[in-house]
């Protein structure tokens, strides 16, 4: 993997932004370089993980007083499911893919959701053409 791995080009006009979100203090990953070289802002400041996930799937800018541009791709590790089920949900029907950052499916067996907190090790969603491009730079 190298950090010369072209992204899908940009819809025109617009900024092309990610939600990959980490905690305070935790330095940057190894694909923070390669997005910004792709021409991706990130959005890196925790807030809400069911909107960023939903505004993934949905672009609600038309439908706010206040500018949240649609993500592209959205990444998190550890993500609780809860915190996610309903982008996924959302997503699935967008036609976006959805796995964890090796390109597996995400864990869906009844024993998995049965846990007390069940938490995926990382959530990657986006178009598919986004996601595949994700899955062969650095992370």
């Amino acid at each position: 993997m190298t950090n010369d791995i072209e992204a899908p080009p940009a819809p025109p006009g617009l900024e092309r932004w990610i939600s990959a979100t980490r905690s305070a203090g935790t330095p940057p990953r190894g694909f923070d370089p390669a997005a910004e070289k792709a021409g991706f802002l990130l959005k890196t400041r925790t807030t809400s993980q069911t909107l960023d996930m939903v505004r993934t799937a949905v672009d609600l800018s038309p439908h706010t007083d206040s500018p949240l541009p649609p993500f592209e791709l959205f990444w998190r590790r550890k993500q609780k499911v809860w915190d996610g089920i309903a982008g996924l949900c959302l997503g699935t029907a967008a036609g976006l893919r959805h796995c964890d950052e090796n390109g597996q499916p995400l864990p869906a067996a009844p024993a998995f959701f049965s846990q007390a907190e069940p938490v995926f090790a990382s959530t990657v969603m986006g178009k598919p053409e986004i996601v595949s491009w994700f899955l062969d730079a650095p992370h």
